[in-house]
């Protein structure tokens, strides 16, 4: 069972076992980005470069030794 308050996240199949939450523990970051798919990205996401934020979250790897390192998952670790 989920924690007390911890919200269900619908992450994609490709980025389970990735850390979805920037280094302040708070922040999420954007699944679009880091599985480099365009269909599950707005058009701002697209803009947006990495180590900024879009609407879905901030644009920072999710492999958990990346820390947060400003490039995508699928691009950078293919």
């Amino acid at each position: 069972p989920r924690p007390a308050g911890e919200r269900r996240v619908n992450m994609p199949k490709a980025l389970i076992g990735m850390n979805r939450l920037c280094k302040d523990g708070f922040s999420g970051k954007c699944y679009g980005f880091n599985i480099n798919d365009d269909s599950r990205r707005s058009e701002q996401c697209k803009s947006t470069p990495p180590g900024q934020k879009c609407e879905k979250g901030w644009h920072f790897c999710m492999l958990p030794a990346c820390s947060d390192q400003p490039h995508s998952l699928k691009v950078q670790h293919p």
